[in-house]
């Protein structure tokens, strides 16, 4: 097989991939994500992208997937300030 082959053959398994983890790091940042729909500039599609992004958070909520995410970064945090205030 030549390069142009192996590429083509593995097209579909990197967009497969890339796609799962847009997924899943939608999910998880899902307040992420709604922040920056606010950010966007105003325009004719700004409002639809903000209105998508608040439903998508707010079923990120209800399922309790962006909760994990917060109390996730709250340890981080916190072991991180416990490994820096050690001698």
């Amino acid at each position: 097989m030549t390069m142009d082959d192996d590429t083509l053959r593995l097209w579909p398994k990197v967009l497969c991939g890339f796609l799962a983890a847009m997924m899943v790091l939608s999910m998880v940042h899902s307040a992420a994500l709604q922040t920056a729909a606010y950010d966007l500039p105003e325009g004719a599609w700004s409002e639809q992208v903000i209105a998508a992004a608040e439903t998508w958070h707010s079923w990120m909520e209800q399922r309790g997937i962006a909760v994990l995410t917060e109390e996730s970064e709250d340890l981080s945090l916190a072991l991180h300030e416990a490994t820096i205030a050690q001698p």
